[in-house]
């Protein structure tokens, strides 16, 4: 199970309710919890009780392989900030993920065509 870490009072930002945020979290990231050894957000209301789109949430992702990922999402409302977040991180995991594969195929053709397998 991914750990998620809260860094911060999410009330501050007016949204008090952590296991919606995690929850949301969990189900967007999901296929990538085997590659995520611990997650945490930090969710800031940047002009107080002034309003407009304040809200930040911001989302630091430790993978089993030691590399660190952030990314970062505001809007007015609190869900959106985390999914605009969890998009953002997601695409990350993505285009790592495919930049591995593309490495493995071209160490196996080097591999294949030098005769070292």
């Amino acid at each position: 199970m991914l750990r998620i870490d809260v860094l911060s009072r999410t009330e501050q930002a007016g949204f008090d309710n952590h296991a919606t945020i995690q929850q949301r979290i969990r189900t967007q990231l999901d296929r990538f919890r085997d590659r995520l050894a611990a997650l945490s957000f930090d969710l800031i209301d940047e002009n107080g009780p002034k309003g407009g789109v304040d809200r930040r949430c911001r989302l630091r992702a430790e993978l089993v392989d030691g590399q660190v990922l952030v990314s970062a999402g505001r809007h007015s409302l609190v869900p959106a900030a985390v999914d605009q977040a969890v998009r953002r991180l997601a695409r990350q995991l993505r285009e790592q993920s495919a930049r591995s594969v593309r490495l493995r195929r071209v160490r196996t053709r080097t591999e294949l065509a030098t005769g070292t397998i």
